[in-house]
C-alpha cells in the first residue's frame, strides 16, 4: 500500500507541474502574482499529498465479481451525474466558448464548467467496464448487438424523418456512425468486449497485473499527446478501452477507503488547475485541444466519490 501512495503523490506532483508550467512562462503576470499562484499550488499539494490515506487490504470484491447482487446507488447517481454533463457540455458549445478568444477572466471559470462537462463521457465508458467486464461470447453478447443496433436503426429514423433530412452525405454519416462519435466508438466497444474480457479474467486476483495493463493503456492514450514528438502518440485512440478496464478493476477489486471532503477537494484542485492550464496556455489565442492527464485523474476520482454514495430517500431514488 506505500508503493501506492508513493505512485499516487508522483502523479499528483507531475500533474501540478505541468499544469502550472504556461503559468511560469506567461508574459502577463507579474512576478509577485507568479510567486502567489505558486505559493497556493504549493499548499494545494501538500493538502492533497500529506494526507495519510486509510485503505483496505485490496481484495477481491465477490458478490461484484459473480454478479451484481444488489442495486448500487453509486452507480445511478453516476449515470444521473453523467447524463446532465451530456447536457452541459453541448452547451458549453452552443455558448460559444470555443469561439472565442481567451482573454477575460470570464473564460477561467466557464473553463471549469468546460473540464467538469467532459467528465461524461469517460464515466460513461468506466460504467461499461464495469457493467460488461463479465461477458463472453454467446448469447448475451449476440443480444446486445442487436439490441444496440435495433435502437440505433430507430433513432435514426426519427431523426431523418422529424428533421427531413435529404442530404445523402449526412444520411451516410448517420449510417456509418460517423455523425455521433461516442455511438461509432461504443459500438465497437460492445463488438470487442468479450475479447478485452479475456485480458480481464487473466487479472484473476493479481492487482499488479490489473494496475499494470491499465498503466500502460494510460501510457499509449496519454503521455504521447502531451509530450509530442518526444513519445508516440500513435495509440491515443486507445483511451475507451482504458476507461473500459478501469471500470473492470473497481468492479473487481475493493476501492481504497478515502475520505469523501479529501477526493472532492482533490477534484476541484484539479479542475482549477486544468482551467489555468488553458487560460495561459491559450492566451490570446481561441481554445486549443489539448490533451491533460489531470482529467484521467478527474474521472477516476469522480467515479470513486460517487459510487461510494447512498441515497436514502424513496423520493430522490424514483429520480435515479
Amino acid at each position: 500500500m506505500k508503493k501506492i501512495k508513493i505512485a499516487f503523490s508522483l502523479v499528483v506532483l507531475l500533474v501540478y507541474g505541468y499544469c502550472l508550467l504556461p503559468v511560469y512562462t506567461s508574459p502577463i503576470l507579474s512576478l509577485a502574482n507568479k510567486a502567489l499562484i505558486f505559493l497556493i499550488a504549493a499548499i494545494s499539494v501538500a493538502i492533497a499529498i500529506i494526507p495519510t490515506i486509510k485503505a483496505d487490504r485490496i481484495s477481491i470484491v465477490d458478490n461484484d465479481r459473480n454478479g451484481i447482487t444488489s442495486r448500487r446507488d453509486g452507480l445511478d447517481i453516476l449515470r444521473t451525474f453523467a447524463v446532465v454533463m451530456v447536457i452541459t457540455v453541448h452547451f458549453v458549445i452552443s455558448m460559444g466558448y470555443y469561439d472565442v478568444k481567451i482573454e477575460s477572466k470570464s473564460f477561467f471559470f466557464a473553463s471549469i464548467i468546460r473540464w467538469l462537462s467532459q467528465t461524461c463521457c469517460p464515466l460513461f465508458m468506466i460504467l461499461s467496464g464495469y457493467f460488461l467486464s463479465s461477458l463472453h461470447i454467446g448469447i448475451k453478447h449476440r443480444n446486445s448487438i442487436i439490441h444496440f443496433l435495433r435502437n440505433y436503426i430507430v433513432i435514426v429514423i426519427l431523426f431523418i424523418v422529424y428533421y427531413k433530412i435529404r442530404d445523402l452525405s449526412l444520411i451516410r454519416q448517420l449510417i456509418n456512425m460517423n455523425y455521433m462519435w461516442y455511438i461509432n466508438m461504443y459500438f465497437g466497444l460492445i463488438l470487442l468486449c468479450p475479447y478485452i474480457n479475456l485480458i480481464i479474467k487473466w487479472w484473476e486476483s493479481d492487482y499488479f497485473k490489473a494496475s499494470m495493463t491499465i498503466a500502460i493503456f494510460f501510457v499509449l492514450s496519454s503521455v504521447g499527446t502531451i509530450l509530442g514528438d518526444w513519445f508516440t502518440n500513435y495509440w491515443y485512440g486507445l483511451y475507451p478501452i482504458m476507461y473500459y478496464l478501469i471500470g473492470a478493476f473497481f468492479r473487481r477489486f475493493k476501492l481504497l477507503n478515502v475520505c469523501k471532503l479529501y477526493l472532492g477537494w482533490l477534484i476541484a484542485i484539479m479542475l482549477i488547475l486544468q482551467s489555468t492550464y488553458t487560460f495561459f496556455y491559450g492566451y490570446g489565442s481561441n481554445f486549443d485541444w489539448i490533451a491533460n492527464m489531470g482529467g484521467t485523474l478527474v474521472h477516476i476520482m469522480l467515479f470513486q466519490l460517487l459510487y461510494a454514495q447512498h441515497v436514502y430517500s424513496w423520493f430522490l431514488k424514483m429520480f435515479l
